[in-house]
């Protein structure tokens, strides 16, 4: 059994495939293929960050109110036009996201709490990126990390 927290990065990955500017080109982790010179841009990333967990809010009944910080990283070649490929790849995934708050899987929740845009250079390529980092709540019962209550 998986933890929830592969579970969510799953169904964000498929909310977000077949994108305009993206395509299929998403990869379930923090590592973009792009040391690889022939990786195709643009792309995402979907992944996880920190998740806090309050056991004292549903601790007598037995469960963790979990929030969990999803990423998803945007990259793009740079150009005259990186600007305008980053921005739609944020209306894109964020439009995508949130159609579809519970994830298709029963989290509580999810919305979009910080966008950044930088440029970066990764295996010699000039690039562009944007991180959408999305805040999930979800419910477990204490122990049992692997099953989303809904």
């Amino acid at each position: 059994m998986s933890h929830v927290r592969e579970q969510i990065r799953n169904a964000a990955a498929t909310l977000v495939t077949g994108l305009t500017t993206t395509g299929s080109k998403v990869h379930t982790s923090r590592k973009a293929p792009l040391f690889d010179k022939s990786a195709e841009l643009p792309c995402l990333c979907v992944y996880t960050g920190d998740e806090e967990i309050d056991e004292e809010k549903g601790r007598h009944a037995g469960l963790a109110y979990r929030y969990l910080e999803l990423k998803i990283t945007g990259y793009a070649e740079d150009s005259e036009t990186l600007d305008d490929t980053l921005d739609d790849i944020a209306v894109e995934v964020e439009t995508a996201v949130m159609a579809s708050r519970r994830l298709g899987i029963g989290v509580i929740d999810t919305f979009l709490i910080n966008s950044e845009k930088e440029e970066t250079v990764e295996a010699e390529k000039a690039l562009g990126k944007i991180d959408l980092i999305f805040k999930v709540t979800y419910l477990t019962a204490i122990g049992t990390p692997g099953t989303i209550i809904s």
